[in-house]
């Protein structure tokens, strides 16, 4: 059976430049063994994460960006040294693009489409704002009890604009669009797909909650989890309403994240 959504509109489109094939643009369904491919590419893409983190620290240590002050033990980090470790996001992005490939599926399956870029530019930015009050609503919150969410950055690494606007275009370009091609033009909709065929009742509920789970784990702070866990709420249902593209999502990820770091910036 094919699926008429989430990629109805992308089904419309092709047909004005060639005659669509059931599968070609997006899989005509999602089985068991098709679903566990996914899941374990998405594991590739968390371990190639981590894989490059490490080796983009090494980099950074041998390369005096990261040293020791060994009379306080205490490790510095030089700014560029974190924003070189933030490129290791892009592994996020690998193993879907080539899941696409394998299957000669187009990458407009990962939500790289979007008919009305400015509307789902302007939407991104009205959730990215929502986002960020529920952010700090929840931090504030769980500090009340105690936890305080890591922020992620150091503040100590933004001397002055140039480093927060560097922060800013990696949110957008590099953390926000390989996140949100990961979780929700990848895992997010394929899970919809799978548990549809499931008969599961509610399966884009389902899927929103597996895969915000998965999307707040995945960041490996425990106390910032509530947080992330809902943040993802948000970016799921914002990608489900725009039927998997993810411009919309990657805007109001990006929006999220620069701000928090501005905030930092400013001393809040």
């Amino acid at each position: 059976m094919v699926m008429d959504d989430p990629d109805l509109e992308g089904m419309n489109e092709d047909t004005t430049i060639d005659v669509f094939t059931p599968g070609r643009l997006l899989e005509s369904s999602i089985d068991g063994k098709q679903m566990t491919s996914v899941l374990v590419a998405t594991g590739i893409a968390l371990g190639l994460m981590l894989t490059f983190t490490f080796l983009l620290t090494l980099v950074a240590v041998l390369t005096g960006l990261i040293y020791v002050d060994f009379l306080t033990f205490e490790v510095h980090f030089e700014p560029a040294a974190l924003q070189m470790i933030t490129l290791s996001e892009l592994g996020f992005i690998v193993p879907p693009l080539y899941y696409v490939k394998r299957r000669g599926l187009a990458v407009k399956s990962l939500g790289l489409r979007w008919r009305r870029p400015t509307h789902e530019v302007v939407i991104g930015l009205g959730v990215g704002t929502v986002m960020l009050a529920s952010n700090l609503a929840i931090s504030w919150l769980t500090s009340l009890f105690g936890v305080t969410p890591e922020a992620g950055i150091d503040p100590f690494s933004l001397r002055n604009v140039a480093d927060v606007v560097l922060w800013t275009i990696i949110m957008f370009v590099i953390v926000g669009f390989s996140e949100e091609l990961l979780f929700r033009g990848f895992l997010q909709r394929r899970m919809e797909m799978y548990l549809k065929t499931r008969s599961k009742s509610r399966p884009g509920v389902a899927a929103l909650l597996i895969t915000s789970f998965i999307f707040s784990l995945s960041h490996m702070d425990l106390t910032g989890f509530l947080a992330r866990f809902i943040l993802g709420m948000f970016l799921g249902y914002l990608a489900q309403r725009k039927r998997y593209s993810i411009l919309g999502p990657t805007v109001a990820h990006g929006l999220n994240n620069s701000a928090i770091i501005w905030l930092l910036w400013l001393g809040f």
